[in-house]
């Protein structure tokens, strides 16, 4: 999804910085631009790589909440959410937006292996994304 803001891209960079590096957006960690390693692979100067910016998903459970759309027999299944935010400078007054959502959800549990001890873990499964999660994000950035 993407979407053009008529602001400078510095304005819509602090929007961002100012918005999500708190944590309060679904609970998730916010980080700016790829590490060192994913850069180079991707040719990245300093100056492009600081307009990436990522809202991941961290821990053993999601404080993320249950989806509206994706459910089972049981009910609704619990959102993990990823998202994968790029700026580019259309213009010294426009800026454009992209953001790529990569999201799971918790379906049901697997068992797994640490050390040759079974134990139970959560399955996630990777699912198409919905529209809702980045017009969120997109009217949250416009505010």
């Amino acid at each position: 999804m993407s979407y053009v803001y008529d602001v400078p891209i510095n304005k819509v960079r602090k929007n961002i910085y100012l918005i999500f590096s708190d944590g309060r957006f679904h609970g998730l960690n916010f980080q700016i631009g790829y590490d060192k390693t994913e850069k180079e692979l991707n040719n990245l100067s300093d100056e492009k790589n600081k307009n990436h910016f990522f809202i991941n998903w961290i821990g053993w459970e999601s404080s993320g909440e249950n989806s509206n759309i994706y459910y089972n027999l049981w009910g609704d299944l619990e959102l993990i959410p990823r998202y994968h935010i790029i700026l580019d400078s259309l213009s010294n007054i426009q800026t454009g937006i992209k953001i790529e959502s990569l999201p799971k959800v918790k379906a049901g549990t697997e068992v797994s292996l640490n050390y040759l001890i079974p134990y139970f873990t959560s399955r996630k499964v990777n699912v198409e994304p919905s529209t809702i999660e980045e017009y969120e994000i997109i009217k949250l950035i416009g505010q």
